[in-house]
């Protein structure tokens, strides 16, 4: 009697799915609510001189930006618990004793790769090289990138990825997960941040619908979404091949490193094409050098020189 009450009761959970929507929703809506809080203590900082002046061009829409990377990197590990994730293996993630070699080949491809698309828009005429050069920011581009590449490959290709190649061949969870992958980075802080004079609150919750601006620009769709989805499935594909993150954080934080940079450094001379977006990742353009990156990887991993 005592098992059929239990079975009565007992109440099927959350589908994974689900939990993965409401992690976002969290991500967005928390990080949105933490924005505020992080601007003033921000401009408290700044005022008393513990944070360095070079903060002070930071407008809030940045602070939300950031606001929401913190919360994802918190959330990161109560969602690996609520979705009952035991151990890295039930996602297809084994110890890595080269983790440093594939972190450090991943993070030079990545940039470099990058940073010849960059040439090539100077040479161009679609960009000018900033005079004075600001050196001093890279490091921030550096810390991005390595932050930026941490929480997204844990998210998309160690949990999501890994869920879903639990119930799906790795080709079709590989596309799956990468279209995801491009929509999601759709959203983002418009060019042209709107201006918050007061911040309150509710400043960052104002700002969110802001962030979908992209989807209403063709030719970014056209120019991004295919290079977006090649960035997202050539990340997974490594991950597959060597049942590890560190290739694909390098590669990840490779390539944000080369595009914050490069936005750091240069400035847009003449409008966006099909070919060559506003930044490195947009065009058809860092789509073929995206894809050119895959094929060498799948090369490089059938000679097993990764």
């Amino acid at each position: 009697m005592n098992g059929v009450a239990q079975a009565r009761t007992a109440r099927p959970g959350l589908h994974p799915g689900l939990k993965l929507v409401a992690f976002v929703s969290v991500v967005v809506v928390g990080g949105a609510l933490f924005a505020p809080p992080l601007y003033h203590a921000a401009q408290w900082g700044l005022r008393v001189g513990l944070l360095p002046d070079a903060l002070a061009a930071f407008k809030f829409p940045k602070y939300v930006t950031r606001a929401m990377l913190v919360v994802a990197l918190v959330l990161i590990w109560p969602l690996v618990n609520w979705l009952g994730i035991r151990s890295r293996l039930e996602l297809g993630i084994e110890r890595d004793p080269r983790w440093r070699l594939r972190f450090a080949l991943g993070l030079a491809k990545g940039s470099v790769g990058l940073a010849l698309v960059g040439v090539l828009l100077v040479a161009l005429g679609f960009s000018n090289w900033r005079d004075p050069l600001p050196w001093h920011r890279l490091p921030e581009a550096a810390a991005t990138g390595i932050t930026v590449a941490l929480i997204e490959e844990w998210v998309f290709r160690g949990i999501i990825f890994g869920l879903v190649r639990r119930s799906q061949p790795w080709p079709k969870a590989l596309v799956l997960v990468s279209l995801v992958f491009a929509v999601l980075h759709f959203v983002r802080a418009p060019l042209v941040a709107p201006q918050v004079d007061d911040v309150r609150w509710w400043s960052g919750l104002a700002l969110v619908p802001a962030h979908f601006w992209q989807f209403g620009e063709p030719t970014l769709l056209i120019g991004s979404l295919p290079t977006y989805f090649l960035v997202g499935a050539t990340l997974a594909y490594t991950v597959v091949q060597t049942k590890s993150l560190a290739f694909a954080i390098g590669l990840h934080a490779g390539w944000v490193f080369a595009l914050r940079g490069f936005g750091f450094l240069s400035r847009r001379a003449g409008e966006p094409t099909v070919w060559l977006g506003r930044d490195l990742i947009s065009g058809i353009i860092p789509a073929l050098l995206v894809a050119l990156t895959w094929f060498l990887l799948v090369q490089m991993f059938r000679r097993r020189r990764i």
